[in-house]
C-alpha cells in the first residue's frame, strides 16, 4: 500500500475582513498548476482556481448557495473577493501559512515573512572607543 499524494486544505477567513466567515475547501495543487498561475493575472486564474474547489459556503445576496462555476462567480462575485480567494489559494498551494501582512510595494516579501531568515537585530551597536595611548602604541 503506497502513500497517496494530494491533500485537501481549507481556506478560512477571519473576523474583521470582508470575507469573514467564508470557508473554501481546495484540492491539492500541482507544481505545474502553480507555475501556470504565476504567469497569469487573477482574472485569468479563475478557471484554474475553480477546478480545485471541492466546496465552499459562499452564497449570493439572496442567500442561495453560489455554485463554484465561472458563470455564477462572474455574475455575482466582486473582483476584490475573487482576487482574495485566488491569492489565498495560491499562498496555500505554495505552502505559505496565513495570516501574513500584505506584500510590500516592490513585490518582494519582507524578511519577517520568511520563516527561514534569522531575525534582523534592531538594537544600536556601540563602537568601542580606543584611547589615544592605544592608537600610538601600534
Amino acid at each position: 500500500m503506497g502513500f497517496k499524494l494530494g491533500r485537501t486544505y481549507v481556506l478560512e477567513f477571519e473576523a474583521g475582513t470582508y470575507l469573514a466567515g467564508a470557508v473554501v475547501r481546495m484540492r491539492s495543487t500541482s507544481i505545474a498548476t502553480v507555475e501556470k498561475l504565476e504567469e497569469m493575472n487573477f482574472s485569468e486564474g479563475l478557471p484554474l482556481f475553480l477546478q480545485h474547489v471541492e466546496g465552499w459556503n459562499l452564497e449570493d445576496a439572496d442567500g442561495n448557495p453560489l455554485p463554484p462555476d465561472e458563470d455564477a462567480v462572474n455574475a455575482v462575485m466582486e473582483k476584490p473577493v475573487r482576487d482574495r480567494l485566488i491569492q489565498e489559494w495560491y499562498k496555500a498551494a505554495i505552502g505559505v501559512s496565513a495570516p501574513l501582512d500584505p506584500p510590500s510595494p516592490d513585490g518582494r516579501p519582507s524578511l519577517e515573512a520568511e520563516p527561514e531568515v534569522p531575525s534582523i537585530p534592531m538594537e544600536t551597536l556601540s563602537i568601542p572607543l580606543v584611547s589615544t595611548s592605544e592608537q600610538h602604541a601600534s
